[in-house]
């Protein structure tokens, strides 16, 4: 494990552990925050050196936890988790190959709320640091990467809403499992909010 990906692993459970409580804290002292618990679909176009990549994520991309630090401010940790294994059958010899593996992503944001009312769409901010790799079959690897967002939060009924959003995220080179690239993707989400 490279420094850069057990320091970003470190800092996501330390803050997602300092917030937790601090909520739950702020909850019994009265006052009363939201915890915004939410999915997101999304379709991608990533760009890297002799590879582009189109992906439409349906129904499911990541998990994420939003944790009200204001009202205006919340910090947001998220998750993506996928396991493949592939079968690959030679023609010719009639051989098969197997291998599989598991990929992961976490993921933190900032959000700001431009509008504070729940009730009335909101456009927000969405700054975000991450850390994505994958494990399997003797292999791993790891990849920063950082970027930003902008969306809107539409509230559907009194706890639950949905999001859109556009997006650009930039992925570090750790050479030899990742090159660097440029990502742009439009997201959709589906969120429910404990207050």
């Amino acid at each position: 494990m490279t420094y850069a990906r057990s320091a970003l692993l470190a800092l996501f459970t330390l803050s997602v552990g300092a917030i937790v409580p601090g909520s739950l804290d702020a909850q019994d002292s009265g006052t009363q925050r939201p915890i915004e618990l939410g999915m997101d679909a999304a379709l991608s176009y990533e760009t890297r050196d002799n590879l582009n990549v189109t992906a439409l994520t349906l129904p499911v991309t990541r998990f994420r936890a939003g944790f009200f630090l204001s009202d205006a401010l919340s910090l947001e940790p998220g998750v993506a988790l996928r396991y493949n294994r592939v079968t690959i059958e030679n023609p010719i010899t009639g051989d098969d190959r197997t291998e599989s593996g598991t990929s992961y992503a976490l993921s933190l944001g900032l959000l700001y709320h431009f509008r504070q009312d729940r009730t009335q769409s909101q456009p927000y901010l969405r700054p975000f640091l991450g850390i994505s790799g994958f494990t399997g079959d003797g292999n791993s690897g790891s990849q920063i990467s950082l970027g930003g967002a902008f969306g809107m939060k539409i509230p559907l009924a009194d706890r639950l809403g949905s999001r859109i959003e556009v997006g650009y995220t930039h992925r570090l080179e750790n050479e030899p499992e990742f090159q660097s690239g440029n990502e742009f993707f439009l997201g959709f989400g589906l969120s429910f909010f404990t207050r």
